[in-house]
């Protein structure tokens, strides 16, 4: 019997799930594995053959997922395959659940990311627990997750954290300090999507205070999204003989994100709770702190569990601009302890890896 990952990230989707599924499954014996990811119209795909690709929604039908329904039937046949896990857990863990109850296959686990549970409410949060229920195992990508999965009165016994893991960059070959003209200066980073509750809008808002001691500090931003207006406005707004020492690269091949960790001094992404909108996890800690950079980030969601606080770097209320300001200080101030936490979370970073976290899949289903 085979078991089958059902999930609607899958690259060459861009995203966190979806790269989380691919480096997962990279470490799954594929005799007994096949992922089901979506199939969309006009998208060239280069997937292993145990990747199966099908259409999930129905366009026109509601409701959608019954296409998915309707997919894997054939396919378990086909496959036989026993077992599912679930990427999503709705609509997929819909689907599984049916699935079971109509027999086609004889159990089910799910695998939750704290956003796509945080908030659920109303028939969809009684239809999640009723899935949460009939599930034979979950699995969560932080402590922070396996919490909001108890609320929903689910035993412990039952849940288990897979962590994500940091991505093993290529060694960096490029002298970045002498090309971009920063030379010996302190550069500070940031690596994420731009949106609101990453706190990079709270860095742009202390640089001014920490340009007064600090008048060469240089900060980098990497990443796309949906707060780049936002964030471009509030450089315009910072003093004009400074605001080239801020620069915002966008998205960047590994190789060039790589040349950046290797230029960076700190690593600064104070993450914090916008209304619910909280980190699960925060595995660009892990890159960062990978490539031997202290850390400065939030202590919502799932990020304390990145660093080891005083440690590795320092967990801080990210929405407090003074406690960001005493942090930063801490480090720019002090090339020691940059050089002794970097070091020490570079041993922290490796104790997380896609195979381990395989091993725990593996072993609950």
């Amino acid at each position: 019997m085979k078991r089958a990952i059902v999930t609607m990230d899958y690259k060459p989707d861009v995203g966190g799930i979806a790269e989380y599924w691919s480096n997962i499954f990279e470490f799954l014996p594929k005799g007994d594995f096949v992922l089901v990811a979506p199939l969309q119209q006009g998208v060239q795909y280069n997937d292993i053959a145990s990747v199966i690709r099908v259409p999930f929604l129905y366009k026109y039908i509601w409701p959608k997922w019954l296409r998915l329904l309707s997919e894997l039937k054939v396919l378990i046949r086909r496959e036989n395959i026993d077992h599912i896990v679930v990427g999503q857990i709705l609509p997929v863990g819909t689907v599984a659940l049916l699935l079971k109850k109509m027999g086609y296959i004889s159990s089910f686990s799910v695998s939750c990311h704290s956003m796509d549970i945080a908030h659920i409410s109303g028939h969809k949060k009684i239809l999640a627990k009723y899935i949460f229920k009939n599930a034979q195992h979950v699995f969560v990508n932080s402590k922070f997750t396996k919490n909001l999965v108890k609320s929903y009165n689910i035993k412990s016994s039952i849940i288990s954290i897979v962590y994500p893991a940091p991505k093993n960059l290529p060694v960096s070959k490029n002298n970045m300090r002498l090309d971009s003209g920063i030379g010996d200066d302190i550069v500070l980073l940031s690596v994420g999507r731009l949106v609101r509750r990453k706190g990079i809008d709270k860095v742009l808002s202390v640089l001014p205070r920490l340009w007064q001691d600090y008048s060469n500090l240089h900060y980098i931003i990497i990443g796309d999204g949906e707060d780049k207006d936002y964030l471009q406005n509030m450089i315009k707004n910072l003093p004009q003989d400074k605001q080239s020492y801020v620069r915002m690269l966008g998205r960047l091949s590994d190789e060039e994100l790589s040349d950046w960790y290797n230029v960076a001094d700190i690593f600064v992404l104070p993450s914090h709770n916008i209304n619910g909108d909280v980190e699960g996890f925060g595995i660009v800690n892990l890159e960062a702190s990978l490539n031997k950079l202290p850390l400065i980030v939030g202590q919502d969601g799932g990020v304390p569990e990145t660093v080891l606080h005083n440690i590795t770097g320092y967990s801080i209320d990210g929405n407090n601009e003074n406690d960001l300001i005493d942090a930063l200080e801490k480090l720019l101030k002090n090339p020691e302890k940059r050089t002794s936490m970097g070091e020490t979370g570079y041993d922290f970073a490796k104790n997380f890896s896609w195979q381990k976290s395989a091993e725990v899949i593996i072993r609950n289903i």
